[in-house]
């Protein structure tokens, strides 16, 4: 999941840009079964395709005065928001009991995989 983070902004906070999963090399996200196919716009994202994602972000800075810092991190979480919300729906112990699960430890159960910062002016 890709987010982009205000949080050094006073009064405002992380928003998902977008939700994909990076595909595994090969995918063919083109020829897959309904079950796995990619869904919403990634399935319309041309360069996001088995084992690669380019993601571009333009930032409105108006008169803001440089240099900038931009940090990058790539994480993996191995249980998808969405797949966790999805089993709210379900009223059974084992349900709401992993659900309270994934919401005490979402925050801190993604692994950063690559880390980058950079410079900008």
């Amino acid at each position: 999941m890709l987010h982009l983070s205000h949080a050094d902004v006073p009064g405002r906070r992380e928003r998902f840009v977008k939700d994909n999963r990076l595909l595994p090399d090969g995918f063919d996200k083109s020829t897959v079964k309904a079950d796995i196919a990619v869904q919403g716009d990634a399935a319309r994202d041309a360069d996001f395709g088995g084992g690669s994602d380019r993601v571009r972000y333009s930032v409105a800075i108006a008169d803001a005065k440089g240099p900038f810092s931009i940090d990058v991190e790539l994480c993996y979480q191995p249980i998808a928001f969405r797949w966790a919300q999805n089993l709210r729906a379900y009223r059974a112990e084992e349900t709401e009991r992993f659900v309270s699960y994934f919401e005490s430890m979402s925050t801190g159960s993604a692994q950063i995989l690559a880390r980058h910062r950079s410079m900008a002016r």
